[in-house]
């Protein structure tokens, strides 16, 4: 049954592959460290590296008090406070930007998209105009960028839901009423005192960094960095579609916001002291992505570290380049594209079944209706198939099932994690089968857990399962259709749950691969372990595999019962227009097999 050769022993990460990430990682720690020399050496008061390092000494010796010498005082007064502060903004808004591309799938996203900075940069170009400045000005800003979250939150919270693509929006409204409004600030600002300050720190600068800057930013960001780092696992998850992390149990709208509040905090805090620095968030990531690939256990601490070097860097030229200090940059506006994702419904009453299913269930999406007063169950060691032409909701009753689609009426019997395998997975660049496999176990890891041995061994033993090990190392993004397949249903059953869903999992594979899945199903129903329901557009696939059918006509009716009662002709020509025939095949044992076939003479079912 495996699609694969077995391999006799799971492979495990190789010590090349963990030299190779140590390597990268002390090669990026080591481009911050030559970055934080540069900065600390450049200037119109060059200081030799050795020199520094005496400096830097004779400071620590002396308790941290500074000498009079005056390349002394530049160096720990000056330069030293602006590279820390450069690099930890860097950073932060470099961890942001990943963060955001995850959760929205979208490598264009970066933290101007819930229009953060805007209102921050309301809050302390209002503090310019007005004649406040240090802590009163840093604090307005970051309180406007706060003010400007939950606007967003609750403009996206309007219809009762959040989803991305209405998260998406209220961040482009909420930052354009809040770019209007610095834009009327500029219009009434004094051209000649408040209008230079407004824009200038629009553009963004370190040149202001002191220790007492530096201690107020450290704070923030430190705790939106920490928030991150603690959800660096969770952000693979939050990466897949939403039916297929809601699958896993977890709940990734509030999960989202939960991501959304870090860099909200991070973006607000960097405006604050530095003004509105683009482009960081925006293309760090994807260089970030390149050297680590796009696991974000990796991609995060990684994304940091390419961050912070690359704006110290970038901050020393601009003050050393010309004799007047160059601007960091304004904010960056990508295009943002996404989908609509769906939104979680009510769970099911009570305890936790050990079946699946819908009673006296109804769907309508205003006059039409999908479904009506619909009621089966799948228990354990069943498995249900859902038939029925394009079109007509079969994937919209897994959705109900699910509980992805709010029911019109009824309720729907389903366990609190339900193994869900899509049609099209979402693809998990550069993640091994064992890594996209593991995401399974969402729930039991936790929001702030990392996957531990248990958690790597249940993923093992659910690849093991379905004969797919020799999967295990290799990249998902490589893999066939019919090994992702495998790899998606080795997840589902990895969740621990007793149910599994199968949309149309035989769609786009090859006889081959079909036979396999199909084995697959019958093997999951007969370990008397499992209820499985799925959907197909082939009859002979029901035959195969389930113990009941239900058959979504045309005409709105539903019929459920037996296979061998309701796979036949007279039926099956009503749900697909077409006469229906049995056909006789011969098995590779030899075996007579039954199989039920369309006329292809152009003779059409009344």
């Amino acid at each position: 049954m495996s699609m694969t050769e077995t391999a006799g022993e799971m492979p495990r990460p190789s010590l090349a592959r963990i030299g190779r990430r140590i390597g990268m990682f002390g090669s990026l720690t080591v481009a911050l460290v030559v970055s934080m020399v540069f900065a600390l050496s450049a200037g119109r008061f060059e200081i030799s590296p050795l020199r520094l390092l005496e400096i830097i000494h004779a400071c620590v010796s002396n308790g941290f008090v500074v000498a009079n010498e005056i390349d002394a005082r530049i160096v720990l007064l000056v330069r030293l406070p602006r590279l820390l502060l450069a690099a930890l903004c860097g950073g932060a808004l470099a961890i942001g930007g990943t963060a955001l591309q995850g959760v929205f799938r979208n490598p264009l996203v970066s933290p101007q998209v819930l229009g953060i900075s805007q209102g921050a940069a309301f809050g302390g170009a209002l503090m310019i105009l007005i004649g406040y400045s240090g802590i009163v000005l840093l604090g307005a800003a970051f309180l406007m960028g706060l003010v400007a979250l939950i606007l967003v939150g609750f403009i996206a919270r309007i219809d009762g839901r959040t989803e991305v693509l209405s998260v998406i929006l209220s961040g482009m409204i909420v930052g354009a009423l809040f770019a209007a409004l610095v834009s009327i600030l500029q219009f009434v600002a004094d051209p000649n005192s408040s209008l230079p300050a407004i824009v200038y720190w629009l553009m963004g600068s370190f040149s202001t960094a002191t220790w007492e800057r530096l201690g107020m930013a450290v704070p923030g960001l430190a705790l939106g960095l920490t928030l991150v780092w603690l959800l660096r696992y969770r952000l693979n998850v939050l990466a897949l579609d939403d039916m297929e992390a809601r699958s896993m149990g977890i709940n990734p709208e509030r999960e989202r916001w939960y991501i959304f509040a870090a860099i909200a905090l991070m973006t607000g805090t960097t405006v604050a002291v530095a003004g509105v620095v683009g482009w960081i968030g925006l293309v760090v990531p994807h260089a970030a992505r390149i050297l680590v690939g796009e696991d974000h256990r990796t991609l995060v601490p990684a994304a940091g570290l390419v961050g912070a070097a690359y704006l110290v860097f970038i901050d020393t030229l601009a003050r050393t380049a010309t004799s007047a200090e160059i601007p960091l940059g304004g904010p960056d506006r990508p295009d943002w594209r996404t989908g609509v994702r769906p939104a979680a419904a009510p769970p099911f009453p009570g305890g936790e079944p050990r079946m699946i299913g819908l009673h006296k269930a109804s769907v309508r999406f205003g006059t039409r209706t999908i479904f009506t007063d619909t009621s089966f169950q799948v228990g354990i060691g069943e498995s249900l198939a859902i038939l029925g032409p394009n079109g007509r909701g079969k994937t919209t009753m897994l959705r109900s099932v699910l509980g992805f689609q709010p029911l019109s009426s009824g309720r729907r019997i389903a366990p609190d994690i339900a193994g869900y395998v899509p049609q099209h997975g979402a693809s998990q660049a550069r993640l091994s089968g064992l890594e996209v496999v593991t995401m399974g176990r969402a729930r039991q890891i936790g929001l702030f857990g990392q996957p531990g041995e248990a958690d790597r061994q249940a993923a093992r033993d659910a690849l093991a399962r379905i004969g797919a090990e020799a999967l295990a190392e290799r990249r998902y993004d490589l893999m066939s259709g019919g090994q992702r397949q495998m790899v998606l249903i080795a997840r589902a059953i990895a969740t621990g749950s007793p149910a599994l869903v199968l949309d149309e999992p035989t769609s786009a594979l090859d006889l081959g691969n079909q036979a396999r899945t199909l084995d697959l199903i019958n093997s999951l129903r007969a370990d008397r372990a499992h209820a499985v329901l799925f959907t197909t557009h082939d009859p002979n696939h029901a035959l195969a595999c389930a113990d009941r059918v239900l058959l979504m006509m045309p005409d709105g009716e539903e019929m459920i019962g037996p296979v061998e009662e309701l796979i036949q002709s007279e039926p099956l020509s009503r749900l697909y227009g077409v006469a229906m025939t049995w056909g006789s095949l011969t098995g590779p044992d030899g075996a007579q097999r039954r199989a039920i076939l369309p006329s292809f003479s152009g003779r059409h079912a009344a």
